[in-house]
């Protein structure tokens, strides 16, 4: 791939498009990182798998791609001898592996959103459904490198069409209030805005992203939430300033957390009262 090429893959595996080193483009966790803590926190972050992330992994897989067989029911532990030998043959099939109960879990997630999310079924089983797809492109606002992996994409079915974008998001409340502060909690905003200018970028305009909320307990209710569109320019203009300050931070080699040299803490308001009590 070109250094500056737009590129659209739909057969790239998942830890190929997490290596920096064959792409150094900036991702939509990588805008959440540096709005919600500092341009250090992003320059210093390295990429884990962990757990929880296999899991939101595996019902992704389980959901959107359930035919590719790409999650495997491990043992009971993990850390056993007979863990490890299923870890490592999972690793070389390219696979998902989870614990016996992690599995039967997300299992029954996936089958739960399916059964009971019209909407969901509706959008997966259409022609135009794409899976995991892989966009490398570069931001016409600041000439950095963006890329996005969609977990689903309607693509346009016309030169002037345009496309759709699903998200599966894992969450204790899926309903409109309770989602919403999750949203607003892990800049889910940021993230449309992003995955819509880098598909813009890529010349694969997206009308919308939806993000389907599945709760991780039972009865696994589901939720389909879409932004405003004054709520999308608002969070359009946090991403762009955004970026822009991660493309001075890389032209000037200045990774710092712009945290006061002496933070004073103050106070709670809420405590004041306590204060002028005692004081009589």
């Amino acid at each position: 791939m070109g250094k500056w090429e737009t590129t659209i893959d739909y057969e790239m595996p998942d830890y190929e498009y997490h290596d920096k080193k064959k792409h150094p483009h900036i991702s939509s966790s990588d805008v959440k990182t540096v709005y919600g803590k500092s341009l250090m926190h992003w320059a210093g972050q390295e990429y884990k798998e962990s757990p929880v992330l296999e899991m939101g992994k595996a019902v992704h897989s389980l959901i959107l791609e359930y035919e590719k067989e790409g999650v495997m029911r491990g043992p009971a532990r993990r850390g056993t001898n007979a863990w490890k030998e299923a870890k490592e043959a999972a690793v070389e099939q390219g696979k998902i592996i989870l614990t016996e109960k992690d599995y039967d879990t997300a299992l029954e997630i996936a089958e739960s959103a399916l059964l009971n999310s019209d909407f969901l079924r509706d959008k997966i089983t259409r022609k135009n459904f794409i899976s995991e797809a892989s966009i490398f492109t570069r931001c016409s606002r600041t000439g950095m490198l963006i890329k996005c992996r969609p977990d689903g994409l309607l693509v346009p079915q016309s030169a002037k069409g345009k496309g759709e974008i699903l998200d599966i998001k894992t969450t204790q409340d899926a309903s409109p209030e309770g989602f919403e502060r999750e949203l607003r909690k892990y800049n889910y905003d940021l993230q449309i805005a992003f995955y819509l200018h880098t598909m813009r970028c890529a010349k694969l305009p997206c009308s919308e992203m939806y993000l389907v909320a599945i709760e991780k307990t039972p009865p696994y209710a589901v939720g389909v939430h879409v932004l405003s569109e004054i709520y999308i320019k608002h969070a359009e203009k946090r991403m762009f300033q955004t970026l822009e300050s991660m493309r001075h931070a890389e032209e000037h080699h200045n990774f710092r957390t712009g945290w006061p040299e002496v933070n004073q803490v103050h106070l709670p308001h809420w405590m004041e009262d306590e204060v002028e009590d005692q004081a009589f």
